[in-house]
């Protein structure tokens, strides 16, 4: 009765704290994470529609002026050599490019993104059959309140069931807080990758300064890798949860307590014998918190292999301003 009364205290104190933070993750998910994102692209086409953005004519001002540079080197290799015709009608392409980037800004970035949410909502409906964003916090909530139960014991291992119990819950309690945090990081992170990618148009003209808007395009598609990174790990965060307790229901003869898209078929009895898989479930959820922060290492690795976008825009515009230069001449 003792074991049982303080067991419950325990648990309820913790769940509310808990759900507390599951509760405002869902509301991240949905009215607070649409504000956020319409305040961002409010923001961004101030910044390229408004007649008195400084920065929209800063950008367009930096453009002309990287063109007009690099115009009067190629124009003077040209009068000496005759060689830089092709030259100048890449640059006058990139410039153009540029421009058009620029008009285009808001629905270029947004599919981008769009693209990797897209991914990642593909993995998930084929890993566990829906698209829920808070799929992990709700699975968690799940074993925490539905899957796993403590019988009565007597007084000495019920203290030792009140201990566990109260680790078990502060690690999920430390998961769904990981999980939070690393996707709203994505989120400020994208948002400021995308108001600050339009000043670095600029640099897509001349070939001097095409590194710097590169270094800004991976570290825009980071953000979307890290999105797509931390969704494949919440995946197998579940599914390494989910197996610790179907092999520990299997040795019960309960089968499967949890099915394959989350949700808790069964109950798995905890008890003075088997107290010891409290201690395991513990560990996974410590390590599934250190792999979701580690998604964003896992994103920089990938990320960096990524190659470089100017030199892809470039070359395109190398084979247009030849076949310009070969009907010209």
């Amino acid at each position: 009765m003792l074991r049982g009364f303080f067991l419950s205290l325990i648990n309820r104190l913790l769940f509310v704290v808990l759900f507390l933070s599951v509760s405002f993750y869902a509301s991240a998910e949905t009215a607070m994470r649409t504000n956020f994102q319409n305040g961002v692209s409010e923001m961004v086409n101030k910044i390229l529609n408004s007649p008195d953005s400084d920065l929209r004519v800063w950008t367009i001002a930096a453009s002309t002026f990287l063109a007009a540079v690099t115009a009067f080197v190629y124009f003077w290799r040209f009068v000496e050599n005759g060689g830089a015709l092709v030259d100048l009608f890449t640059l006058a392409i990139m410039f153009m490019l540029s421009m058009s980037l620029l008009a285009s800004y808001s629905m270029v970035v947004d599919t981008i993104t769009g693209a990797f949410y897209a991914i990642s909502n593909t993995l998930q409906k084929l890993a566990l059959g829906n698209i829920k964003p808070s799929f992990l916090q709700n699975f968690v909530e799940g074993v925490l309140t539905k899957a796993i139960s403590a019988p009565s014991v007597d007084i000495f291992d019920g203290m030792n069931m009140v201990g566990m119990a109260l680790l078990w819950e502060i690690c999920s309690a430390i998961l769904s807080v990981a999980i939070y945090l690393a996707d709203v990081w994505i989120d400020v992170g994208t948002a400021i990758a995308k108001i600050t990618g339009v000043m670095f148009i600029p640099f897509l003209v001349a070939p001097a300064t095409r590194g710097i808007f590169d270094g800004w395009f991976k570290f825009y598609i980071g953000w979307g890798l890290a999105a797509v990174v931390l969704k494949i790990t919440s995946i197998v965060v579940m599914i390494m949860i989910r197996a610790s307790i179907n092999s520990a229901g299997s040795f019960q003869g309960a089968g499967d307590v949890i099915a394959s898209d989350g949700t808790v078929n069964g109950v798995l009895n905890i008890t003075a014998n088997n107290i010891s898989l409290l201690r395991d479930i513990c560990a996974y959820s410590v390590i599934a918190a250190i792999m979701v922060f580690s998604c964003f290492i896992f994103a920089y690795m990938i990320g960096s292999g990524v190659g470089s976008a100017s030199q892809g825009l470039n070359n395109m515009a190398v084979k247009l301003a030849k076949k310009a230069a070969k009907a010209l001449l």
